[in-house]
């Protein structure tokens, strides 16, 4: 078993559209908490500047899902400052 770590941006607006996906993705995050494959996540800076996803799973595969439903720009690497 290996971890993953998703980093993404937020967009400039974030805290605006945030609200109008934020059920959905609450609801893709426990599905994928309940399989075992998110070990937690959360945000990072005050206002947010980015989120840090951690994975669990056998291959870097488990990342794909996840990716293809967060409506920002995934990226690899620490966020910037940390």
């Amino acid at each position: 078993m290996m971890h993953y770590l998703l980093f993404y941006d937020y967009a400039d607006d974030y805290l605006t559209r945030r609200t109008a996906h934020r059920a959905e993705h609450l609801k893709l995050a426990w599905d994928a908490a309940e399989r075992g494959e998110l070990v937690v996540g959360g945000v990072v800076g005050d206002p947010p500047e980015c989120g840090i996803l951690l994975f669990s799973g056998d291959s870097p595969a488990v990342l794909n899902v996840s990716r293809a439903t967060i409506p920002r720009q995934a990226r690899r690497g620490p966020p910037a400052g940390a």
